[in-house]
Formats: C-alpha cells, sequence, structure tokens
C-alpha cells in the first residue's frame, strides 16, 4: 500500500512540476501590429482566432483604416501587415513599399441577390443548383458568359426574362 501511495505522489509531483513548467516558461507571443480594413475587424477580434494566433507565437494589435487610408495616408513602416479589402489599394501599397510578396490568406464568399425566377432560370440553364431555401452559383460557368457579355434573350429556352440586355452582376469591389 506505501509503494503504491508513493508511486501515486511522484506521478502528482511530476505532473505538477510539468504544469507549472509549461506555464512559467511558456514562450510569449510576438506583439504583431497591423493596419486593416474595418471589415476585418471583427475576424481579428473574434476570441477563437486571437487564440489561434496565439497558439502560433502572435499577439495581433489590429489597427481599422479605409483601403484607400491605407495606401496613402499611413506610414506603413510603423506596422507589421496590412490587410486593405481592395486590389487597387494592395497594388498600390506593393508599389510605395518596394513589397513584391502579398498573401490571399482566405477568401470572403460572394452572395448575389437576386429574383427567384432568375435563379430557376439560372438552375434551367445549369449555371446554378437549387439546395432549398438559396442557390449556389457555378462561377466557371457563369463567367464566360460575362465576359461574352451575353444577353437574357441569348439563353436557350428563357422564357423567364427575355431582355437585350447583357448578364451582369454589380458590386461595390
Amino acid at each position: 500500500m506505501d509503494r503504491t501511495r508513493t508511486l501515486f505522489v511522484v506521478i502528482l509531483g511530476v505532473t505538477a512540476v510539468t504544469i507549472l513548467g509549461i506555464f512559467l516558461f511558456r514562450p510569449k507571443p510576438d506583439p504583431v501590429v497591423g493596419l486593416v480594413g474595418s471589415e476585418k475587424i471583427p475576424f481579428f477580434q473574434d476570441e477563437r482566432v486571437q487564440e489561434a494566433l496565439r497558439r502560433n507565437g502572435l499577439d495581433v494589435t489590429v489597427h481599422k483604416a479605409g483601403s484607400r487610408e491605407i495606401a496613402t495616408e499611413f506610414n506603413l513602416d510603423e506596422y507589421d501587415f496590412v490587410f486593405p479589402a481592395g486590389v487597387p489599394a494592395a497594388q498600390r501599397i506593393q508599389q510605395e513599399t518596394g513589397v513584391s510578396t502579398s498573401y490571399n490568406p482566405f477568401f470572403t464568399p460572394m452572395a448575389i441577390a437576386s429574383w427567384k425566377p432568375i435563379a430557376d432560370l439560372f438552375v434551367q440553364q445549369g449555371i446554378a443548383r437549387d439546395e432549398g431555401g438559396y442557390y449556389l452559383l457555378d462561377m466557371e460557368k457563369l463567367l464566360p458568359l460575362l465576359q461574352n457579355e451575353v444577353r437574357w434573350n441569348e439563353l436557350q429556352g428563357n422564357t423567364t426574362f427575355p431582355v437585350n440586355q447583357s448578364i451582369l452582376i454589380r458590386s461595390t469591389d
């Protein structure tokens, strides 16, 4: 019985010392400061994102600015990274700073609003799928129509919206 108790105390002691060592001697994350578009603030403030960054040795703080402001009004030497929303701002930043490498860590899905008859027409044309409550648009099939300026009345069998206007998507970007 004494031998079992001694073994238990030794295991408990080794475990306690190991856990204490992990907490006391864990390297502190490197502080990193970024300048990002306002739409990215919630991402960087998300506790799961912060924890993932800390696990990878980064303590990230971000400051908010518009993409154009990031490209034109800030001393970028004061920041470890910048994350503008638009490609034009990113290209200008690269030109101004001489940075030749950029990273696209993730892409945001694009939501396209339309009328149900148009969505159903896209399904009929094989350009979209009805997922029961929402539609998934196949951009590989839609982009050639946009690039070739195909008109609605040129879609085979289109009786839903047979107008002589180009198919297009309008975006703020």
